[in-house]
């Protein structure tokens, strides 16, 4: 069979067409990545389009080798690395460069008068010059050591091609490839960072690492989806023959189903065996939709032999924290979950009850005059051992909480511990500014933002004020530690709430919970994926004279609602599954 023989072009006609439209997109963006001049974001949303094209063919792709894979994966990030770069990565060079003059980029902003003597011909083009550095003091060190090399920006760049290209190496060994193709033929994320030059594939690197090698969860490639979109295949003509038959005849019986609803001939057991199915969604706790899962079904190993797992998961998230600030609550979660060990020693082996009470509900059925009084005295007992034996704090008990809450607090010193270490570089006694919280830009920066917004209209004054958003985060950071029992789904609700909240939203920040998509395939962020480009508007607008850097309404909701609505949706369905799976 020839490569270009009509049976393999019609199989891989999918495979085919994303590549070449990935790579024309991608090859077309490459002269239009300085958006200082006019016109320039129009071309540039051209290739993105074509580009977004080709990523929303591959989601129908059949299947994929490991050669075309890592060919196009690499050849577009190389590619990119001769685009203008956006205008972060001109800081990034500064603050590395200044350190190996010997200065702190937290004590002096980049138009300090110290510094004039050693600007550059690229000085100009940073953004915020008069705002210290606001960046975490392990990245710090990160930059120092890349212009140490070279303060150029193919090394940057370079250096965080590097960083994506190990996330994709790590998402390939636990999930298939063709689920992998969400990140790594992502257009966001490969402009994001062999594109724009910005560095947060830096921070989601040993993220990911935590979550696919120290967590114990995830299915691995050996498991098939259970969902697959059949309108989606019989659309691009790559469903089998079986799937369409299923699907036919699934779709036969719900219609068959309501039409006998309707005209109210549905049998007595039919209609019991919906009231009963439908009395059991309702039954289930909202715990499910968060994402509450048991320990046995994906979250940390809590054997002691396994400590060491989770010491490295500590550690690797704490350069996560020293590297860019929003990891911080994810320590949180594994610190939490150490403690939720306890909780599952003492509740004790919870399948064994189950099976207990099932047994003697079958014996009340089978013999219900003679064992009657008996059977409820047991089946009291029961009842009252699972349900307040978790309260019961015998010395054994007492010992073993006290020996978890040790554990948990040496993981959050082992998590703080790269962030520490780092900024003794930056600190001295008595003065440790890593933020700077007298800038205008902390205090009340605006950026693409979503609720900020929204409470504008409300309230004016919360325009002047950014920390007033920092409370519901905090609120709902405590509900999802105290819900959520898996990584995955602690991470992505997490980003989901802290990207709503926050009043300052650049593009690149939906890169974050990409990775984390490939296991869920949340609708939402394969969404916003390709809506998050509409924020190139805002330089857009600059080259037409206005500064104002505001979305109007309708740009704002084209931005957010694709995220929103697909994020809910994949939720709830996943919530459903579940049920039906349990069922």
């Amino acid at each position: 069979m020839t490569l270009f023989s009509v049976s393999y072009t019609k199989k891989n006609l999918p495979l085919l067409l994303s590549s070449f439209l990935i790579l024309v997109g991608t090859i077309f963006i490459v002269p239009y990545g300085s958006f200082q001049e006019a016109g320039i974001v129009i071309k540039f949303w051209i290739g993105i389009s074509i580009m977004s094209l080709g990523f929303i063919i591959s989601w129908a792709i059949p299947s994929i080798n490991l050669a075309w894979f890592w060919s196009i994966t690499i050849l577009t990030r190389l590619i990119l690395i001769l685009m203008e770069p956006g205008d972060d990565i001109w800081r990034y060079l500064w603050e590395g460069y200044i350190q190996n003059l010997g200065f702190s980029p937290y004590d002096l902003a980049p138009n300090a008068l110290e510094l004039i003597p050693y600007r550059t011909e690229w000085w100009s083009l940073m953004n915020h010059p008069d705002t210290s550095a606001i960046y975490p003091p392990l990245i710090q060190l990160g930059f120092r050591f890349l212009a140490l090399i070279s303060p150029s920006v193919f090394v940057f760049k370079f250096a965080f091609i590097l960083a994506d290209l190990g996330i994709c190496w790590l998402l390939i060994r636990k999930f298939s490839l063709q689920k992998t193709l969400i990140y790594a033929w992502n257009p966001l994320i490969i402009y994001s960072f062999a594109g724009g030059g910005h560095y947060d594939s830096w921070f989601l690197l040993p993220l990911v690492g935590v979550w696919l090698v120290f967590v114990e969860e995830g299915r691995g490639k050996e498991e098939e989806e259970t969902r697959k979109d059949r309108s989606w295949k019989k659309w691009m003509g790559t469903q089998t023959p079986v799937e369409e038959g299923r699907s036919k005849e699934e779709e036969g019986r719900r219609k068959d189903q309501s039409w006998k609803n309707w005209m109210g001939t549905q049998t007595s057991v039919e209609e019991g065996r919906s009231k009963e199915e439908e009395g059991r969604r309702k039954d289930r706790s909202w715990k499910n939709w968060m994402g509450t899962q048991t320990v046995d079904d994906g979250v940390f190993n809590p054997k002691e032999q396994d400590n060491y797992r989770w010491y490295w998961s500590a550690f690797l998230i704490g350069i996560s924290v020293a590297i860019k600030w929003v990891s911080l609550p994810i320590l949180s979660f594994v610190v939490w979950q150490k403690i939720l060990c306890f909780r599952e020693q003492v509740t004790g082996n919870r399948e064994q009850k189950r099976i207990k009470i099932n047994m003697l509900h079958s014996a009340e059925k089978s013999d219900k005059q003679e064992h009657n009084f008996y059977h409820n005295l047991q089946l009291d007992e029961v009842h009252k051992t699972s349900r307040f034996s978790r309260f019961k704090l015998d010395d054994k008990t007492f010992s073993y909480l006290l020996h978890q809450v040790q554990q948990a607090g040496f993981l959050l010193l082992i998590g703080l511990l790269p962030m520490c270490v780092a900024a003794l570089n930056f600190c001295q006694p008595g003065k440790c500014s890593l933020i700077p919280t007298s800038s205008n830009f902390v205090v009340n920066g605006r950026s693409a933002e979503l609720i900020p917004y929204l409470v504008s209209f409300v309230s004016e004054q919360s325009t002047k004020f950014n920390w007033i958003y920092g409370i519901p985060l905090c609120l709902g950071v405590g509900i999802l530690i105290w819900n959520c029992r898996r990584f995955v789904d602690f991470t992505e609700w997490y980003f989901f709430l802290l990207l709503t909240l926050s009043p300052i939203v650049h593009a690149w920040y939906f890169t974050w919970f990409i990775p984390f998509a490939v296991a869920t395939r949340n609708l939402g962020i394969r969404w916003v994926s390709l809506s998050g480009f509409i924020y190139f508007v805002l330089p857009y607008r600059q080259t037409l004279g206005d500064n104002s850097w505001v979305l109007n309404p309708m740009e704002r909701y084209w931005l957010w609602l694709p995220l929103i609505v697909g994020f809910i949706w994949s939720k709830w369905k996943d919530k459903k599954n579940i049920v039906g799976n349990r069922e």
